[in-house]
């Protein structure tokens, strides 16, 4: 594993799973409250089982899994909703690369959108490296997608169900009207065959099937799409699934390596699955903190937050 992310052809993956619980009756400001407290009471217990569940998923032991710092568990108020942040677990690996940091998050929302539980996983910070994170060879990419997807879905669908058995305790008569889940993935790649690849992407309106089939260097965006969505298709057979799969662009703006501030653009693929809805993003990372993928994992989920 890089111990740096400022390696070469490596990647800085970002794997975020939401499940969306639409309640009806949507809760009351005092009732997520009381949601949030109860998650926060039951935590402590909570917590073993909840390693339990992520060392199952990369066969690991629970003992090498360790809470980041001091870290706890912190709550706020935010447009209608009540949000949960719980601490940050990680477990790090240089043998075998596979490292992680994983965190939950629990928004409880009393106005039009849906109530979310997030599980997000990505790399973890290099402890010698002030906000840096650190990086697997792009070689792994394949492999790390999947074990970063088992392990936030199989988190995300745990919490989710602790919060919807609290509901049921508490409000017996606060049902589920609907229930979701939402992918938004995202993937630093630091190929410098890419450097100029995602400069065509910025326009609102993309037509990037036919940028992607003719392009040379975007033959190779299509290889790393394969494998960050862990499907066997080619990039265009993957949009092309149905219908209603689309292409945006997230533009991020990092301090790059060359040490000044630059927008990146990370290309998404979005596409509906079944009762899932899958978001797919790359970018050329030049970044000196290897932040890219999580900057924009953190703003496409603030903006669907405003929409689902």
């Amino acid at each position: 594993m890089s111990k740096t992310p400022q390696t070469e052809n490596s990647v800085n993956p970002v794997i975020r799973v939401g499940i969306l619980i639409d309640f009806t009756p949507k809760p009351t400001k005092s009732q997520a409250k009381y949601l949030i407290g109860q998650l926060i009471k039951n935590w402590k217990d909570a917590q073993e089982k909840y390693k339990e569940i992520i060392a199952t998923e990369a066969k690991i032991s629970s003992e090498d899994l360790r809470f980041y710092g001091e870290e706890g568990s912190w709550t706020r108020w935010e447009e209608n909703t009540y949000v949960l942040d719980l601490p940050r677990i990680q477990f790090t690996d240089y043998k075998y690369q596979n490292s992680f940091n994983t965190r939950l998050c629990v928004a409880i929302c009393t106005g039009k959108m849906s109530t979310k539980v997030w599980s997000r996983v990505g790399m973890p910070l290099d402890e010698s490296h002030v906000k840096a994170r650190l990086a697997i060879p792009i070689a792994r990419l394949n492999h790390v997608a999947a074990l970063y997807r088992k392990i936030a879905q199989a988190t995300a669908n745990w919490m989710s169900n602790q919060l919807i058995e609290i509901a049921r305790i508490k409000h017996p008569k606060m049902k589920i009207k609907q229930r979701r889940e939402i992918e938004i993935s995202a993937f630093g790649l630091r190929d410098k065959g890419l450097e100029t690849s995602f400069e065509q992407f910025t326009e609102t309106e993309i037509n990037a099937i036919d940028i992607l089939k003719e392009k040379e260097a975007n033959n190779r965006l299509s290889f790393y799409y394969q494998n960050a969505s862990n499907k066997k298709d080619d990039l265009y057979n993957l949009s092309m699934e149905d219908p209603n799969s689309s292409w945006f662009t997230s533009s991020v703006k990092v301090l790059t390596t060359r040490g000044y501030f630059q927008t990146r653009e990370v290309l998404y693929l979005m596409r509906p699955i079944n009762e899932k809805t899958e978001l797919i993003g790359l970018g050329y990372d030049d970044s000196a903190m290897g932040d890219l993928a999580h900057r924009s994992v953190i703003k496409v989920s603030r903006w669907l937050g405003m929409v689902v």
